[in-house]
């Protein structure tokens, strides 16, 4: 039987470090192609986040000017509004001075021509009464008519007053808003909040100081310019500064 094999005989060895060898050379490439993916995978994700880190500051920077965007528009709209009422409250202050001042008149013609009852007062003789009564008439009528002009005038004029109000006192709200955006997106703490609530203290106070008296009349003593430049001027120039300085600090780098 050993004669029927081709000679030599050779045995081929299975064990021993051939072998080792074999498995090892696939084993390390399947290794090093998990480690790989798995280095891949996780620089993926690191560049991922990355990226989603950078897209929401970007998208939190453009809220944040977004947001200073309207507050400044809303603060030149109330400028707009609150001017207007100024106009409208002072021509309506002076509507009722010259009521008043009607009114005196007419109090005073009372006092001088009437008694107690209302009836004329004859206090000289027959002949000067009938000389003089026609044109201390015409001079009642005159007097009564300049009061009841007076009163229209005064009643139109506090009527528009009353009119500006409302888009004034509508943007005092939106001012109370944008405080709140302003605070939510740039930080309590940010100077163009601080500042913009000085704005909004501001207006208030100013639109207060144009409300009609405890009797609903107007009277005002200084002109709407004048409770411009001393109410709003300065915290408003403040805001205006603070969104100035705001804007350079976030502006993108220069290429």
């Amino acid at each position: 039987m050993l004669a029927a094999l081709p000679q030599p005989l050779e045995v081929q060895e299975v064990g021993g470090d051939g072998f080792l060898e074999g498995i090892a050379g696939p084993a390390l490439i399947a290794v090093a192609a998990i480690v790989a993916a798995f280095v891949a995978a996780w620089v993926a994700r690191r560049n991922h986040e990355e990226q989603l880190g950078n897209d929401r500051s970007l998208r939190d920077l453009d809220h944040a000017r977004q947001s200073i965007n309207s507050a400044v528009e809303t603060v030149a709209e109330a400028v707009d509004a609150c001017s207007g009422l100024a106009v409208a409250a002072w021509a309506a202050s002076e509507a009722c001075e010259r009521a008043d001042e009607a009114q005196s008149e007419t109090d005073a013609l009372d006092h001088f021509y009437r008694d107690n009852d209302g009836e004329l007062v004859e206090t000289r003789d027959e002949a000067e009464v009938e000389a003089t009564m026609p044109a201390l008439l015409r001079e009642e009528n005159d007097i009564i008519e300049r009061e009841v002009a007076a009163l229209r005038a005064e009643t139109e004029a506090m009527k528009k007053a009353g009119e500006a109000r409302t888009p004034a006192a509508s943007l005092l709200t939106q001012l109370l808003a944008d405080t709140l955006r302003l605070r939510i997106t740039i930080g309590t703490n940010s100077e163009v909040v601080m500042r913009h609530i000085d704005v909004a203290d501001a207006f208030k106070k100013w639109t207060d100081t144009l409300s009609p008296d405890s009797d609903g009349h107007y009277r005002l003593g200084s002109s709407p310019g004048e409770e411009v430049a001393g109410i709003i001027g300065g915290p408003m120039e403040a805001f205006v500064s603070a969104c100035q300085v705001w804007s350079a600090d976030h502006s993108p780098p220069a290429e």
